[in-house]
């Protein structure tokens, strides 16, 4: 399927992932798998799903313009974003804070 889109890209009010088709231009998985941070095209946002029950842990928000890349830490703590206003950010994986 060359289709580019995926399903679930946002979180309901409950937290959990909806079942709307949405485009993702990057996604990474954490080392042990039990999370996916995506990227969404044209956002200045990513955010990090728990891949086990669907639930959305957190949204990273803070930078100014779309985001190319992200990527998780070694131990799955940490997410590294970069972005196209030429800065690089740093976050908590679990609170979505910027560090």
């Amino acid at each position: 399927n060359d289709d580019p889109r995926a399903t679930s890209a946002s979180c309901s009010s409950d937290g959990e992932l909806d079942s709307r088709p949405f485009r993702a231009t990057r996604a990474a998985f954490s080392s042990d798998s039990d999370a996916c941070v995506v990227v969404l095209p044209d956002e200045s946002l990513a955010k990090v799903w728990c891949t086990s029950t669907g639930e959305c842990i957190c949204t990273l928000e803070g930078h100014e313009d779309m985001i190319n890349t992200a990527s998780f830490s070694p131990d799955c703590r940490l997410v590294v974003t970069a972005s196209e206003d030429a800065t690089s950010r740093l976050w908590n994986a679990q609170t979505g804070m910027c560090i």
